[in-house]
C-alpha cells in the first residue's frame, strides 16, 4: 500500500523527466498535462541551457526546494551528472546512469513546509525529515520521504474530484495531505485559487 518501498529503483524513461509526466495526455482532470511552452512528453534532456546559471561550489551547502501538484507519495534525492557541455540535447549524456554516480548527501534531520504559494520564507513549518539508507539505490545513498502524505485510497491517491479517505501516514501539519490544504486536501470539495495559496 505503500510507494515507498525501494527508493530509486523504479524505471526512468528520461533521467531529467518527460513533460506532462508520460508521452500521453491524462484523462481529463486527471493530470499529466504538459507545462505551457513544450508539447506532451517532451524530454528534459532536450530543453535548452537556463540563459542565467547558477553556480555552486563544490562541498558547500544550499537550501533547494520544491512543490508538489500531482501528489503520488514517494520520496525524494538530489543528483548531478557531469556533461561535456552544456547544449539543448545532452540525452546522450544525462542518463539515469550518470546521474546515480553523483547523489547529493542530506544536511540535517529537518525540512519545511512552506505556506503562501511556496514564496513566503517567513512562512514556514519546520517539520522532521524522514530519510532513509538502507534498501536504496544507489547503494549508499540517502532518500527522503515525500513530507506530505498522498491520500490512503489506492490505486487512485485521491484523484481530481475523488473523496480522499484520509492521509497514507500521520501528516506533519494537520490537515496537510492528498493534493492541497485545507478542505481541498482531502477532496471533498474542489480547491480554489485562495485555498491553494494560503
Amino acid at each position: 500500500r505503500n510507494p515507498w518501498r525501494y527508493p530509486g529503483s523504479a524505471p526512468v524513461e528520461n533521467a531529467c523527466g518527460l513533460n506532462g509526466g508520460g508521452y500521453v495526455d491524462g484523462p481529463c482532470g486527471t493530470g499529466g498535462r504538459a507545462f505551457f511552452g513544450f508539447h506532451q512528453g517532451y524530454k528534459g534532456t532536450e530543453v535548452a541551457p537556463l540563459l542565467k546559471k547558477t553556480t555552486w561550489i563544490a562541498g558547500s551547502e544550499v537550501e533547494v526546494g520544491f512543490g508538489i501538484t500531482a501528489n503520488h507519495g514517494g520520496g525524494y534525492q538530489y543528483r548531478l551528472c557531469k556533461v561535456k557541455e552544456a547544449t539543448a540535447n545532452i540525452t546522450a549524456e544525462a542518463t539515469e546512469e550518470c546521474f546515480q554516480k553523483m547523489p547529493l548527501e542530506f544536511v540535517g534531520d529537518k525540512q519545511w513546509i512552506q505556506f503562501g504559494n511556496g514564496m513566503d520564507v517567513h512562512n514556514r513549518t519546520e517539520i522532521p525529515a524522514v530519510r532513509v539508507k538502507e534498501g536504496v539505490l544507489p547503494k549508499g545513498s540517502t532518500w527522503t520521504r515525500n513530507p506530505i502524505p498522498a491520500c490512503n485510497d489506492i490505486p487512485r491517491l485521491g484523484g481530481h474530484n475523488h473523496q480522499c479517505a484520509g492521509p497514507m501516514f500521520p501528516p506533519p501539519v494537520p490537515g496537510i495531505f492528498g493534493f492541497g490544504p485545507g478542505a481541498c486536501a482531502s477532496g471533498v470539495a474542489p480547491c480554489t485559487l485562495e485555498e491553494m495559496a494560503s
